[in-house]
């Protein structure tokens, strides 16, 4: 008789408990959150410029977002590389301004021996692009969420909070 009532419970133990799988759903959709909205941040371009021409034959770009900075190095003809750095492991961001053009330098935490730079960059760009880097490390120091904030108003918050005194 009793092996009759523990065939009973065996089949009630099989049954999933709604509070776990509830939970799993709910971890689940906050995931799908999380990524959605880091998503978005990388779709917003705040800043993308380009080294000039006829100076520098193979065009280099910088782009920076709301989640990283993104340099594309042409070495030749269909050749590139792309390096993406998080705003946590920018060490140090430098311009160097000649009479028409400048240099721009940035330094992460895994490649301090060489820096990520781009030449031939117009000296107004590259003095906006390095505020506007400084500006964004400082704003995800102090746990900002910048994406709340219109594109052109972040802009000149950042550019603000980035500028050398």
């Amino acid at each position: 008789m009793f092996k009759k009532y523990g065939v009973i419970f065996q089949k009630f133990a099989k049954i999933p408990n709604p509070i776990k799988a509830l939970s799993v759903i709910d971890e689940k959709v906050n995931a799908l959150k999380k990524l959605n909205k880091l998503a978005q941040g990388s779709a917003r371009v705040l800043i993308e410029i380009k080294t000039v021409f006829p100076f520098n034959f193979f065009t280099d770009y910088l782009i920076i977002d709301e989640l990283k900075v993104t340099i594309h190095t042409s070495y030749f003809f269909y050749t590139k590389e792309v390096r993406s750095i998080e705003y946590k492991d920018i060490l140090n961001v430098i311009v160097q301004e000649g009479v028409i053009f400048a240099k721009l330098e940035i330094i992460d935490r895994f490649f301090t021996q060489h820096p990520s730079s781009l030449e031939y960059l117009k000296k107004k760009e590259a003095i906006e692009a390095r505020r506007v880097i400084q500006g964004m490390i400082i704003a995800k120091k102090e746990n900002i969420d910048t994406q709340k904030i219109p594109a052109n108003e972040l802009l000149d918050q950042l550019e603000r909070i980035g500028q050398s005194r």
